[in-house]
């Protein structure tokens, strides 16, 4: 196992985010050809995620997939953990309800008295 990684495991146990994200920055890189160093990657952008920081990762979303994907899932998160329980959390889903919509299709039977 690569000594980088010990480091930035053991600064994330304590709570140092910062401190793992300056570490994994370094060796991180998106497709590589070392599965390894492109994990670092994805884990970087986590990191970025969980520290709140953002700003940066919407910067690299410009040019990242990963880090608009991990944007795009923390934006998810954030949605989904501000949604009150029994409350459709998906917009899409909210509008159909709000609508008095269905997500089951009616058959051309269905509104008739059998």
């Amino acid at each position: 196992m690569y000594e980088w990684h010990t480091a930035v495991q053991a600064a994330e146990e304590r709570g140092d985010l910062a401190d793992a994200i300056s570490m994994i920055e370094s060796v991180a890189e998106c497709y590589s050809a070392d599965s390894f160093l492109h994990n670092a990657h994805l884990w970087h952008m986590d990191l970025l995620a969980r520290a709140g920081r953002v700003e940066e990762l919407a910067m690299r979303a410009e040019t990242d997939v990963h880090a608009g994907r991990r944007l795009e899932r923390m934006r998810r998160e954030d949605v989904a953990q501000r949604t009150p329980p029994g409350r459709p959390s998906d917009e899409r889903t909210h509008r159909s309800s709000a609508a008095g919509l269905s997500n089951e299709t009616k058959g051309p039977l269905d509104d008739h008295p059998q």
